[in-house]
């Protein structure tokens, strides 16, 4: 059995958890679980960002922190997908990572409008997930996919 598990930086990453990679999961022999990290600290609200009822966000930061540091060493592979048009965060490309392949979406779909609440059922982005964790080697789609990914996505 295959276990797959997402570090998700908010509500918006967990809801693509919960209602798009896991149910495309199931039976599928693969384990699907999260953690729910605190990026910032939202203005004038708390720490964490998640559901109530989950860990501690410092106690997920410090749980993450050793994925992320493979992340960074090159050691595990990362996906990093956004929307130029993000009025969420500011600015957008601040979703790049270094050592991830870093997808704005409007490099593969040009003339997309994807807000930041569309992100979790966007057909192009779970067509990039779904692709991603299809492979074997990830690597960032050429501009030419995006129908296919859209379509992969319905």
């Amino acid at each position: 059995m295959r276990h797959l598990h997402i570090l998700c930086e908010g509500q918006t990453e967990e809801i693509l958890v919960q209602d798009v990679l896991k149910p495309h999961f199931v039976g599928a022999d693969a384990m699907v679980t999260y953690s729910i990290i605190a990026a910032k600290r939202p203005a004038g609200g708390p720490a964490f960002k998640g559901v109530p009822g989950r860990l501690p966000a410092a106690r997920l930061r410090q749980r993450a922190a050793d994925p992320v540091a493979a992340v960074h060493a090159g050691a595990a592979p990362w996906l990093s997908l956004w929307s130029t048009d993000d009025q969420t965060v500011q600015p957008p490309g601040s979703a790049r990572l270094l050592g991830a392949v870093n997808v704005p979406l409007q490099s593969v779909c040009p003339g997309a409008n994807i807000q930041h609440s569309q992100l979790p059922t966007a057909p192009l982005v779970v067509g990039l997930v779904l692709r991603a964790l299809a492979s074997n080697r990830l690597t960032a789609p050429p501009p030419g996919d995006c129908a296919t990914l859209q379509s992969i996505g319905r």
